[in-house]
């Protein structure tokens, strides 16, 4: 049973090791493009419904870089997002 632990943890280990890291959504803010990684949108309960009104019914197709096929840009205007 050990040895069956330790064929499998060689075998899995390198996938977690070589995660791929998540692209940012962009911020725009007095004329800087800041990438910010918490996500906003994805807090929303409601996120599947709004995301064919905010980003098209186009897929944008889901990539190890972006599990969540889209990429947001918000603006900072009169200190409102």
């Amino acid at each position: 049973m050990k040895r069956l632990f330790n064929i499998l943890m060689v075998l899995f280990i390198p996938i977690a090791v070589y995660a791929t890291g998540q692209e940012g959504d962009i911020l725009i803010w007095n004329e800087d493009t800041l990438f910010i990684f918490s996500n906003p949108l994805e807090l929303r309960d409601d996120i599947d419904t709004l995301k064919p009104k905010l980003f098209g019914d186009q897929d944008a197709g889901i990539t190890t870089a972006c599990w969540r096929g889209y990429v947001a840009e918000w603006t900072l205007i009169d200190n409102e997002i």
